[in-house]
């Protein structure tokens, strides 16, 4: 965000700009500073990513991800249906203000310059864009629809040339009045306008038909939801186990989080020497552990344990699954500290 807000200030007197750029400046490292501190004291490096998702930045990247983002963007429970108000405000906020427009303009280009060198990105990667986006549409909408109605008005100067093609005759006589046909060309014009605002009312709800409708249609299981009965299993850890617990799973860890108030860990991420060293630190912290078979990660972990140490399946639960388990599916086992 340095870029646009840089832009927005610099029609400013020098001092006055550099004042507010310092303080700006100056926020922006203390929102991050315990960000870079917790870099620093975990990873080593203030600078240092935690993420191993940066190789996946590359200039060889732009092409691919451009394509694939212009067709989320233009779908029609996206932007699909809204690029015409789009483009529209995008010209008018140019002609009427160019450093405002300069200031959203930056704001888009910049973040979505620097998504595209992301090979993996998605749609909802763009979230950031997004209110520069909304505000050029929603400033097309109302644009366009003050400027019909202006033309339609009594006599108005036109604010845009009409194409030639609607200066021709007989188009010509149904909107300008011209030969008699005054009474029919407003008419006309102000059919138009009442076709602008319908579209400008429609195609939004458009867009979101299909969200609107959801609350009406049934559930549909989707990453993060829980059924009634899933979500009470989660109490039921929670009984089940003392509040020092540790508790592993595939994907379950946030609501195990949330809902159980446990501590997680996910052991598939881990090698089978990492795993004994962490059980075996939490046998010194005795802090008991346990697991929850809900996925393909989880059943591997637990076929490893079982040649290290004792297992003790003390409930089957009804929670969300990722993956095939090749046992019982939502086995919640006790693993015993004493390794065979």
């Amino acid at each position: 965000m340095a870029l646009p807000i840089v832009v927005a200030v610099w029609p400013l007197p020098r001092r006055e700009r550099l004042r507010f750029l310092m303080i700006a400046a100056a926020a922006a490292l203390v929102v991050a500073l315990p960000d870079l501190w917790y870099h620093q004291i975990y990873f080593g490096n203030w600078l240092a990513p935690e993420s191993e998702e940066l190789a996946l930045f590359a200039w060889s990247s732009v092409l691919p991800s451009a394509a694939a983002l212009s067709q989320r963007f233009l779908a029609g429970n996206e932007f699909g249906y809204l690029i015409p108000f789009l483009l529209y405000g995008i010209y008018r906020a140019a002609r009427d203000d160019f450093g405002e427009f300069a200031v959203l303009a930056a704001w888009a280009l910049v973040l979505g310059g620097f998504h595209l060198l992301y090979a993996a990105v998605k749609i909802r990667d763009l979230l950031p864009e997004y209110p520069a986006v909304i505000l050029l549409t929603a400033y097309g909408m109302v644009a366009l629809a003050r400027d019909v109605s202006a033309w339609a008005a009594p006599h108005p100067p036109p604010p845009i040339p009409l194409p030639p093609l609607l200066l021709a005759t007989p188009l010509r006589t149904w909107l300008t009045g011209e030969g008699g046909g005054g009474a029919r060309g407003r008419g006309v014009r102000w059919a138009v306008v009442a076709l602008t605002i319908f579209l400008a009312l429609l195609m939004p709800a458009m867009r979101d038909r299909l969200t609107i409708l959801r609350p009406f249609q049934p559930a549909k299981v989707t990453f993060g939801y829980v059924m009634q009965a899933q979500r009470a299993a989660f109490d039921q850890i929670a009984a089940l186990t003392p509040p020092e617990a540790v508790i592993g799973s595939t994907m379950n860890d946030g609501p195990i989080d949330l809902y159980a108030r446990r501590a997680t860990f996910r052991p598939g991420a881990w090698t089978a020497e990492e795993q004994a060293r962490f059980i075996a630190i939490m046998q010194h912290e005795k802090r008991p552990v346990y697991l929850l078979d809900d996925g393909a990660e989880t059943s591997a972990a637990r076929r490893e344990w079982a040649t290290r140490y004792t297992l003790r399946r003390i409930a089957v639960l009804d929670v969300p699954l990722f993956g095939e388990v090749d046992g019982t599916p939502g086995a919640f086992w006790e693993i015993s500290m004493i390794a065979r």
